[in-house]
């Protein structure tokens, strides 16, 4: 079976791997973007300025507010994955539906764990 027919065969299959992958990036993202809030924010309440400080707060409020959308960007990805993979296993595609199955439940954890 040539590899442009296998993509054919098994579109949902492919696209829930990926999917997979793209949201446990997006959350990881995202949970270094709230790490990044954390010290900006840690580092205003010592900051020598006035300045210093007001950027400090500035930083973290901007890198909260991306951690909360990769955050959402993670879980949007990941239901669609979800669909994918159910109509991947509804469609009786090949491959072995364990592989997606892990991906997702590696995305998944990923969304839901906390800094």
């Amino acid at each position: 079976m040539s590899e442009n027919h296998a993509m054919r065969s098994r579109p949902f299959y492919i696209l829930t791997c990926a999917l997979a992958v793209v949201a446990a990036i997006c959350a990881g993202a995202s949970k270094l973007d709230a790490a990044r809030a954390m010290r900006a924010a840690a580092e205003s309440t010592t900051a020598r300025t006035a300045d210093d400080q007001q950027h400090s707060q500035y930083l973290s409020s901007y890198f909260a507010k991306e951690s909360d959308h990769l955050g959402t960007v993670a879980f949007v990805v990941l239901f669609i994955a979800v669909v994918c993979w159910l109509l991947s296993v509804a469609r009786r595609e090949s491959g072995r539906q364990v592989v997606p199955l892990i991906l997702l439940i590696v995305a998944a954890f990923t969304c839901l764990l906390q800094v």
